[in-house]
């Protein structure tokens, strides 16, 4: 198998292989082009086995790292042996990395970090526990309402309440979001939720919806409206449609305890998926890295 830049690489083909597998909405080239700084697939001639990473290049050291609205990258067509075969590739291919996967890839780990994560979905079987009822009625009552509202509303309030606190993380996080949300409209397949208090917008939800599932992208509520039930309330509206439709919603997940027991309220189960670490870069890189982070203070 060998690693080709998006550029060259055959993006129907491989979007192609992404859906025979029954893959996530985040493993699609259109997904990638939008949420990446570079990406690229190691692929088979055929492609019927592949993996797609994104990744940063800096002084020529190619270094993965998980887009912010991802979640972990997918092997396909591949068996457990194959997998971790390609996974010494993918540590020849790129000396730095932070590679997410769900796979329980067996490799010697004394070279690497391993850090066991969680995301939260909903199933049919989820239940709303007590608090997240109380919470939902106390937004109907205090008057919030949730409708269906274009994402270029919602995007300011996002980037007023949200994305400003994003920037140390990921440069670009508002234009990424912003071009994702547009190609997902264009594909019919976005869901954008407003949270109206008095009439007045004061929040929003950004969702993906497959034939599937429905993968919680990004939102945030002002402070009043949040405290009042706001968030819950546009959430609710989306359990409700999953199960009139049939399918999970996967929340995404977050590293905060206090977001995590938000879904595990709206009744979320914890699935576990793995982030491995590692840096075989030269010493001159490590010493660049040093200085340059010592000259951001």
């Amino acid at each position: 198998m060998n690693f080709i830049s998006s550029k060259d690489l055959d993006k129907n083909k491989w979007d192609e292989l992404v859906s025979k597998n029954d893959g996530k909405i985040f493993s699609y080239s259109y997904y990638f082009d939008s949420n990446s700084k570079n990406w690229g697939a190691f692929v088979n001639e055929d492609y019927s086995k592949g993996l797609a990473v994104a990744y940063n290049k800096i002084f020529g050291v190619k270094i993965i790292y998980p887009p912010i609205f991802g979640k972990y990258f997918q092997f396909f067509g591949l068996n457990s042996t194959e997998i971790s075969e390609l996974f010494l590739k993918i540590q020849s291919t790129f000396k730095i990395a932070t590679f997410h996967t769900i796979e329980n890839i067996e490799a010697d780990f004394k070279k690497f970090k391993l850090q066991e994560k969680k995301f939260q979905i909903r199933d049919s079987y989820g239940k709303i526990n007590t608090l997240s009822k109380r919470m939902i009625k106390k937004a109907e009552s205090n008057g919030i309402e949730i409708l269906e509202t274009p994402f270029e509303e919602i995007l300011p309030i996002i980037n007023a309440e949200l994305i400003f606190k994003l920037k140390n993380i990921e440069s670009g996080v508002y234009e990424k979001l912003e071009k994702l949300l547009y190609v997902l409209s264009e594909k019919k397949m976005l869901i954008s939720k407003g949270i109206y208090e008095n009439g007045k917008l004061v929040g929003g939800l950004c969702f993906c919806e497959t034939k599937t599932e429905i993968l919680y992208l990004t939102g945030v509520s002002k402070e009043l409206a949040r405290t009042n039930g706001g968030m819950y309330l546009c959430m609710n509206s989306l359990i409700e449609h999953s199960i009139s439709e049939n399918i999970i919603i996967d929340f995404g997940g977050s590293d905060i305890e206090n977001i995590r027991r938000f879904y595990l309220s709206l009744g979320g189960i914890d699935v576990n998926y793995f982030s491995i670490s590692w840096d075989f870069s030269p010493f001159w890189f490590k010493a660049l890295r040093k200085l340059s982070k010592f000259f951001k203070k």
